[in-house]
């Protein structure tokens, strides 16, 4: 009887952790990444936005297994979908240097429009820039200076850029 019972509780335990997001998170903090990923699959099948978006950047960075950059923005596109502003602004990292995808400024600039809409200080950051040197679209300061006060608005700071393109007369 005391194993019987032993064996459910090993059993209930394992399935507990299995399906739970934390204990996934927590073996890839300590770097045990492919015990993570035995974890970090499945749940990221479930549609977990979060645990797509690690999963993407896992094999993005080759972390427990080897580097595949079309499966990292697969994932990335999974979280994406979902409104994972983090998971977008990857995808327009990887289109805008040519990272798994050929490089491609517009389509960046595409990805970080999605994430900056959704208030995100990197994204509007990333926009900014695009705007400020006419990267994936026409140069406009004034897009320029509106992106960037938003940036600033989330903490991100943009002095240097402010200063080198003058956006002060822009900020109307």
């Amino acid at each position: 009887m005391n194993k019987l019972f032993l064996l459910l509780a090993i059993s209930f335990f394992s399935y507990l952790n299995a399906n739970d997001p934390q204990h996934a998170i927590k073996l890839y903090k300590q770097a045990n990444y492919k015990k993570a990923l035995q974890y970090i699959k499945p749940l990221a099948k479930q549609g977990d936005s979060s645990i797509q978006h690690l999963l993407g950047y896992m094999y993005a960075k080759g972390e427990g297994m080897p580097v595949d950059t079309k499966k990292a923005i697969e994932w990335y596109k999974k979280a994406a979908k979902q409104g994972n502003t983090s998971s977008q602004i990857n995808i327009g990292y990887m289109y805008a240097h040519g990272i798994g995808v050929s490089k491609n400024e517009k389509k960046a600039v595409e990805w970080y429009k999605k994430a900056a809409k959704l208030d995100d200080g990197l994204a509007q950051h990333n926009l900014a820039k695009a705007y400020c040197l006419g990267q994936g679209v026409p140069k406009d300061l004034k897009q320029c200076a509106y992106w960037a006060k938003k940036s600033m608005n989330n903490g991100l700071d943009l002095y240097s850029l402010w200063k080198q393109f003058e956006l002060d007369k822009y900020n109307k």
